[in-house]
């Protein structure tokens, strides 16, 4: 069976600032429905584990693209600072993954 490529930096650094963006949005939701119901209710539950898993899988891909790209990764690509490429950037890297790739 032949072994999945992985992505390309650029596809991880896309990933990344997606993943940055999806962050921020469920840290408001996490607030703002914390302050609204118990904080032992279910929707409060679901918020906090939708943001932990998301955390989880930053932190993992953060892993991933260290093994995958060594020297070349930073730990900017998926913990940077607010520089988010808008959607259009985001679709067209990950087009990329459309595209055939060399070898088997």
């Amino acid at each position: 069976m032949a072994r999945k490529p992985g992505l390309t930096l650029d596809q991880h650094r896309a990933v990344g600032c997606r993943l940055g963006k999806l962050q921020d949005e469920l840290t408001t939701l996490v607030c703002l429905i914390g302050n609204a119901y118990p904080v032992n209710s279910k929707p409060v539950r679901m918020v906090g584990k939708a943001h932990d898993a998301l955390s989880r899988l930053r932190c993992e891909l953060d892993n991933v693209v260290f093994r995958e790209h060594g020297d070349a990764a930073s730990t900017q690509v998926y913990y940077g600072g607010p520089h988010h490429p808008d959607d259009t950037t985001f679709g067209r890297v990950l087009d990329e993954t459309q595209a055939p790739r060399g070898g088997a």
